[in-house]
Parts: C-alpha cells; sequence; structure tokens
C-alpha cells in the first residue's frame, strides 16, 4: 500500500519553510524570495566541479547585476527554478534530450518558470539580455574557478568575453545575504 500512495502523492517535495510543494502543480503563492535566496545558496555551480564551493545565488546576483536594469529581476530570478529541480548542467540536459528525456525536463522547468514568473509580475520568456548576462558569467566562471587550463575555448564557444572582474566565491551564508540585498534593491520585499 505504501508504494501505490508515494506514487500518487510523489510528485511534491518539502521546503526548507517545511512547505509541500507539487512539482507538477506549482502554485507561485509558495514560492518565497527568502526560500529561493536559501536554497540556490546551497546548491553549487558545475555540480561541485569548481575550485571551491560557488553558488547559483551568487551566479544569479551576478547577472542581475550584468543585463539590463529593466531585466535586473529576471537577471536575478533566471535560475530560480533550480530550487526544485537543482543546477542541471547544460551537458547533463543535452543528454537527456539524445537520450529522449529532455522533452519531460522541459515541461517541468516550464511549469515552474511559469509559477516564478506570476509569483513576481514577471513576463516569460526571459529577456534575452539575461540570457547574454547568464553566458557571460559562463565564460567568467570558466576562467575564474576551476583548476588548470581551461579544456575549452570559452570565449569563442559562448560568443563573449568573460568579465574584466575576477569571481572570489562567496560562503552560502554571505551568497544569501547578497541575493536578499539585490532583490531588497530591486523592490522585492523580502519579509
Amino acid at each position: 500500500m505504501k508504494d501505490q500512495e508515494f506514487a500518487v502523492q510523489g510528485d511534491w517535495m518539502q521546503t526548507y519553510s517545511h512547505e509541500k510543494f507539487w512539482l507538477l502543480h506549482p502554485r507561485p503563492e509558495q514560492i518565497s524570495i527568502r526560500e529561493i535566496a536559501h536554497a540556490l545558496s546551497n546548491i553549487c555551480r558545475f555540480y561541485g566541479h569548481t575550485s571551491e564551493m560557488y553558488s547559483v545565488s551568487q551566479h544569479s546576483v551576478a547577472v542581475s547585476e550584468n543585463c539590463l536594469p529593466e531585466h535586473a529581476l529576471w537577471g536575478l530570478l533566471h535560475d530560480a527554478h533550480e530550487i526544485f529541480m537543482g543546477d542541471i548542467t547544460s551537458p547533463m540536459k543535452e543528454t537527456l534530450k539524445q537520450l529522449g528525456a529532455g522533452d519531460v525536463l522541459k515541461v517541468i522547468e516550464n511549469r515552474l518558470m511559469a509559477a516564478v514568473a506570476a509569483r513576481f509580475n514577471l513576463e516569460l520568456p526571459v529577456p534575452a539580455d539575461v540570457w547574454y548576462a547568464d553566458r557571460v558569467l559562463l565564460a567568467t566562471e570558466a576562467r575564474d574557478l576551476f583548476v588548470g587550463e581551461p579544456v575549452e575555448h570559452w570565449t569563442q564557444r559562448l560568443g563573449c568575453e568573460p568579465l574584466p572582474s575576477h569571481i572570489v566565491p562567496f560562503s552560502p551564508a554571505v551568497a544569501e545575504h547578497r541575493f536578499l540585498r539585490r532583490a531588497a534593491e530591486l523592490g522585492v520585499g523580502v519579509m
């Protein structure tokens, strides 16, 4: 009986604030900026293959600061769906596509992003300049966060130059604080 019960109820997860969040039926009112900040600060980019902990929340703040000001909130929240699915790398997404599972992943991601957009009064799709800033950050991260020589020339692959400044990773607590501070600067209530 327990297996049947899980199969019926198994598409939910418990969030940091003890909410029961339904992954296939996300409710925007359940998504809070505090939960996004907390969870993203504890998720390491690149599945942890960095020289030290570098969180998705720190990445998101940097994207927010490097896209057009009118899209800064989208820059901050462009990876908010990852609090429910993790930071699935592009190579893994491509692998899942090759195995025929990419569509399922995209459906879940789209539903979650629609809930995030509704919660924060943002329009989909995510603006192109946010994705460009995301690529600039990827080029910068590739330069700054891996040990040894890069295995690929990221600037050519991504079609952009890295930022002139270098990334200094924050602890999860500092990354969470900076994410919330940036959200407040952009008019999102954090209480």
